[in-house]
């Protein structure tokens, strides 16, 4: 047996692995990426990216802006991605945010997130938090 390099594309004669199990289950690794902005009278004052991936919802971005925050923005931009994901049939959800947005961390907490890794002097230098929360049922909700 030998080890060398192959191509992305060498690694597709293996996805049929994994896909017939998954879609048993109704889970997909077919990575899902999704944008949803919050409008408050037609400007654009929040937004969301997220991807869906293997059963699990990865909030990679909530941003509001300055001057719409502590207005419930992004509460419901929250409850917006934990919504769409429980409609993908996500098992759990995961984000990250840093020390530096102490805020964006109690809200997170206090909306059932708990963290799972701190980790310290990373991305420019400073703590990140990864968080998850565990949907206990897989029920899909109405859209808010």
């Amino acid at each position: 047996m030998d080890i060398r390099p192959i191509t992305k594309e060498d690694t597709q004669q293996f996805e049929h692995e994994w896909e017939e199990s998954d879609t048993q289950k109704g889970i997909t690794y077919h990575t899902k990426h999704i944008c949803f902005g919050a409008f408050k009278d037609n400007e654009l004052t929040g937004y969301i990216k997220l991807k869906i991936r293997g059963g699990v919802g990865n909030l990679s971005a909530l941003i509001v802006k300055k001057h719409a925050r502590n207005t419930g923005i992004g509460k419901a931009l929250l409850n917006h991605f934990e919504t769409i994901s429980k409609n993908h049939n996500c098992h759990k959800l995961t984000l990250r945010t840093s020390e530096k947005h102490k805020s964006a961390l109690t809200i997170y907490k206090n909306n059932g997130y708990t963290i799972e890794a701190t980790l310290k002097n990373d991305k420019n230098h400073i703590t990140w938090y990864q968080l998850s929360k565990q949907i206990p049922n897989n029920q899909k909700q109405e859209m808010i």
